[in-house]
Parts: C-alpha cells; structure tokens; sequence
C-alpha cells in the first residue's frame, strides 16, 4: 500500500482565479458594450466636429462659475452664459486645467454655436478646440481596447468552462479546520502520481483564502483505487470543487468514462448551496453524475434523496434521477 503526503500554502490570487467562468463571461460582455458605447459616442463626438467645422456663430459670453475636479482623471467644469438675440442661455462645460487656471468669474468668455441649434455651443478657445478634434481618434483607441479585452475575457472564460475550471473562489471561506474531519475521496483512473498533480494544481487555484495550509493523504489500495484523506481538513466549500475538479482536470486527456472521483464528508452549514437546516449533521456522497454534459455540476446523495449542487447556480436542487455512474457501488 502506498502512501504520500502533500502539502501546499498560500498563493496570491489572480483575476481568473477570483472570478468563476460564468462571472467572468458577464465581464467581458460588459466590458464589450462598454467599447461599443465608446465608438458610438467617438463617431458622435467626431460628427459634431464636422459640424462646427462649417458655419457658425461666434459671440462673447461671461464666466459665471468655476467647478474644480472632484476627483483624480476627472477635468474641471466651468459655468457660462451667452447670447442668443435678445436671451441668454446659461451652460457648464468641462475644460482642461490650462483652461480653467486661465479663468475667474466674470472674464469674458468666446462661444460659438450652430445657427440651426444655438444650444450646441462649445467655448471657442485654441486648446478647447484642440481637445475637441483629438477625442474622437482617442475615444475610437479606447472602444477598440475594450473591446479586444472584453473578447480575451468572455473567450478565456468559455475555455476554462469547457475544460471544468468552473469554481469561483471564495473571498473569506470562513473556515476553521476540523482534524477529526471525515472526508474522503475515493478515486478510480487515476494513478497516485497524476492525482498529486491534480491535488497541485487544484490548489493552485483555491488554497490562496485558506489560512492554513491543505494537506492530502494518498493511499493506493489493493484494487488499484486511491483512497485520499486529510488530516489537516479541507474547507467544506471547497470539497464539491475538488471532485469536479479531480473528474476533469486541467491537463489531462483520459477516457472520461474511465474516470470516477466520489467524495464522502458529514454534512455542515459552511457547504455552500445547502438550504435545508435538516440535512445538517447526516452523511453525504458526492459525485459527478453519469452523462454529465455542463461539466459544473455534483450530485450530492444524502440517504434516499439526491440534490444537483451546480455552480453556476449555487444552489442545490433535489432530483428524482440520481444518474449514478458506472462503477458508483464499488467506491460508495
């Protein structure tokens, strides 16, 4: 019988490490509109420009306020009125700092409007003017770099989703460690030295919030089955992740139906989409279910019933079917 021991600390988190697939697809969309807002508002700004290009109206209005920036990147505003005939319409405006340092409360101010629309107006001052006619080529860079980081993201996420890096990282698992814990894994397909890779590289991924480090016990029975334990506990959040994670891991190529991770852990309130206080306390099985399609789901087996604990819901469903895979009996 052969026995190893694994270990492994604390690692700093990155942003596909923090964030699951499913959160960082809806990032990247977001990401991606937020581009397409920034052309359409560069090829309006670009639009106007061309209209002041043409004929226009100048007139010499006032300064009748000055708003500093609030905050860091933002510009200051200024406050003016200016005459249209008989009336004067009153507007604020952003402008640089080499602007607005040139400027006090009552100095005259030029304007220009488009004679169709005297409320389109800017102030008509060389740097103004200037910052105007280089917004659009800008704001066009920055949409087309949303938009190549929104894609990277939404497309980086539908990998790791169809390969089963599917678990998000809790932020604070809140837990303390159990050393009478009675967690197990029982593994078939995998040698003991390839499971030592996918317990590396699993906690690659989430040990980085545990304060203490996360220890294994692999052992190789007689039938050629591993049997894991761990003495030093794992956070029951994490448990669900580790089997669906050990079912496929990242690296690896084999006959998916070669492949069979069943977990066994008493059942508290820290596993993460148990909503049922009565199942507090009883025996579990944890499995990925035979016919498995989403590569997100396990199986939780608690006496007669069965619940789907999927993680993009987060949230476990009792089932009728409990699509126990080929060979569940023997490692139950």
């Amino acid at each position: 019988m052969d026995k190893k021991m694994i270990a492994t600390g604390r690692r700093g988190l990155s942003f596909s490490k923090r964030y699951s697939p499913r959160d960082r697809r809806a990032i990247g969309i977001a990401v991606i509109v937020l581009g397409i807002f920034t052309f359409v508002l560069a090829v309006n700004v670009y639009h106007l420009n061309r209209k002041f290009a043409g004929p226009t109206t100048k007139v010499i209005g006032s300064v009748e306020a000055l708003y500093p920036s609030r905050r860091l990147g933002s510009n200051p505003n200024v406050a003016y009125r200016y005459p249209i005939g008989a009336v004067e319409l009153h507007t604020v405006a952003p402008v640089t700092e080499e602007v607005f340092d040139g400027l006090q409360v009552g100095d005259s101010l030029p304007v220009k409007y488009l004679p169709d629309n005297p409320t389109t107006n800017r102030i008509d001052l060389p740097a103004v003017n200037a910052e105007r006619q280089e917004a659009p080529y800008w704001m066009t860079g920055m949409s087309i770099l949303f938009a190549c980081v929104g894609a990277y993201v939404f497309i980086k996420a539908c990998q790791d989703h169809k390969l089963g890096i599917t678990h998000r990282t809790p932020r604070d698992l809140g837990h303390v460690p159990d050393l009478h814990n009675r967690k197990e894994l029982r593994v078939r397909g995998w040698s003991s030295q390839d499971f030592s890779k996918i317990l590396t590289d699993f906690r690659k991924l989430y040990d980085d919030c545990c304060e203490n480090e996360i220890a294994a016990k692999i052992q190789t029975l007689d039938d050629g089955t591993l049997r894991v334990t761990f003495p030093q506990d794992v956070p029951d959040r994490l448990f669900p992740s580790l089997i669906n994670y050990a079912q496929y891991p990242k690296g690896f190529e084999p006959n998916a139906d070669s492949i069979l991770v069943v977990g066994k852990a008493i059942i508290s309130g820290n596993f993460e989409g148990n909503s049922d206080a009565k199942l507090i306390g009883q025996k579990a099985v944890f499995y990925v279910p035979s016919d498995d399609r989403k590569y997100d789901v396990v199986y939780v087996q608690i006496g007669e019933e069965t619940f789907s604990n999927s993680f993009a819901s987060s949230r476990w469903k009792k089932v009728e079917d409990p699509r126990l895979p080929a060979g569940f009996a023997n490692l139950h």
